[in-house]
């Protein structure tokens, strides 16, 4: 009795170290094919032994991180979770998880999964997504002065790159702290010269300033903002109107004209631009033509303003005679 105990211990035995190093082999394989980029083949390796040993946390990490490099966000967050629950103490595993979960859009769920795992990273590079990640969800979540907290944070451990920076403009410009938002989607623009949301920023807040130069009655300065605009986005027209009255204001009227024509032939029905056109002719004393564009202009809006200045032409018309 004790020959064949004896012998069947040896035997499993056996069996368990040729497992062992089965296991241990596709172990391995898995991580090689993980770093190859061949992400399905480490899964299939691994899926078989996460089945028999249900409590193996870095089995299901490796799978989770598979997914994730797929972009397969839910299956990702599925086994992310499950290899946290077994008290994973890797700072890459909620790194993952909160990127995870933030590209489903769960974006508390993902700051959730931030504050959690922050004990556990260890680089550079975990603490600046760390922030960098935090950062972004506080953008999403429209709170301006976190975003701007976390991101720079973030720029202790690792140089920022263009998105980086779009955000910290981005966030600068809502908080109305325009030179910060103009020097930071320049720095976006230095890192990538091609990243069209920091150029189109950029130029959304120069038009917002030149906006604001014209409430302040500086027209030199704004037109020459608002040429600049137009330069890049020359389909405009609310650019081109101010920019014919930044023109008006400074007396150029052949310049406004100019502006005003291209407006009226691409939006007809425009009551602004043929009244300010009717006004334009009427100060170069073309009086048909000023009652005209008056004329159209009252047939889209009858105001008080355009009705007096019909009737001021009318009057001009009759001296001229």
């Amino acid at each position: 009795m004790e020959r064949v105990f004896s012998r069947l211990t040896i035997s499993l035995l056996i069996l368990f170290l040729i497992f062992s190093s089965i296991l241990k082999a596709d172990y391995k394989d898995a991580v090689l094919e993980y770093r190859k980029g061949n992400y399905k083949k480490a899964i299939d390796i691994m899926v078989p032994y996460v089945n028999r040993y249900p409590d193996w946390e870095f089995a299901h990490r490796l799978i989770g991180m598979c997914y994730f490099k797929l972009k397969n966000y839910e299956k990702a967050v599925k086994a992310l979770e499950k290899a946290a629950s077994l008290n994973s103490t890797e700072g890459s595993l909620y790194i993952a998880l909160a990127e995870s979960y933030f590209n489903l859009g769960e974006y508390e769920k993902s700051l959730s999964v931030l504050k959690r795992g922050k004990k556990f990273l260890s680089s550079k590079s975990e603490f600046y997504l760390f922030y960098r990640i935090s950062g972004i969800i506080y953008y999403k979540l429209g709170k301006c002065k976190k975003t701007v907290e976390f991101i720079l944070k973030s720029f202790s451990f690792k140089k920022g790159d263009e998105k980086d920076y779009f955000h910290l403009g981005a966030c600068y410009l809502k908080l109305k702290m325009f030179d910060k938002s103009t020097e930071a989607l320049k720095k976006s623009l230095e890192i990538n010269p091609y990243f069209g949301p920091s150029f189109k920023l950029l130029m959304d807040l120069k038009l917002k300033r030149a906006e604001n130069l014209m409430k302040e009655k500086k027209f030199e300065e704004a037109s020459k903002l608002f040429q600049e605009f137009l330069k890049r986005f020359p389909n405009r027209p609310r650019v081109k109107l101010n920019l014919a009255l930044c023109y008006i204001s400074m007396k150029k009227f052949d310049s406004a004209k100019e502006i005003l024509l291209e407006i009226v032939d691409q939006l007809p029905k425009n009551y602004r631009a043929n009244f300010y056109l009717g006004y334009v002719f009427e100060r170069n004393k073309e009086y048909k033509k000023a009652l005209f564009y008056y004329k159209k202009a009252k047939k889209i809006l009858p105001s008080t303003e355009v009705k007096k200045a019909i009737k001021r032409v009318k009057s001009n018309l009759k001296i001229e005679k």
